[in-house]
């Protein structure tokens, strides 16, 4: 069996046509990621606003990332200490999906 030997390309054409292509489509890619992070922003909001971790049942970016609300210890403190305790967190993890608590904000993990 013979191997088949790759298309020649004229650099100068292929870098031609891949600038044309990127410049009619990446500003529509950019729109697109901008309306994403507004929604994301939007998301963020209501989970400060209700103290509520959430993850994102599909992957952003490849990555399933949990948010941690600052307001989470302030709407529903632990009951017996400061920190969060292992049955309070182990609740709302399972409820929420969400893992993380260490501190606020984004959280991801390379294992979940």
């Amino acid at each position: 069996m013979s191997k088949k030997e790759p298309p020649e390309y004229d650099r100068e054409q292929l870098e031609h046509e891949f600038a044309e292509t990127f410049n009619k489509v990446h500003p529509e890619i950019q729109a697109k990621l901008e309306q994403a992070s507004a929604l994301i922003k939007e998301a963020v909001a209501l989970s400060e606003t209700h103290g509520v971790p959430f993850r994102p049942a599909k992957g952003l970016l490849g990555f399933r990332m949990s948010y941690i609300p600052s307001s989470l210890k302030k709407k529903f403190p632990p009951e017996f200490t400061d920190e969060m305790d292992d049955e309070w967190y182990d609740f709302w993890t399972s409820l929420t999906g969400a893992h993380g608590g260490e501190y606020d904000g984004w959280q991801s993990s390379q294992v979940c």
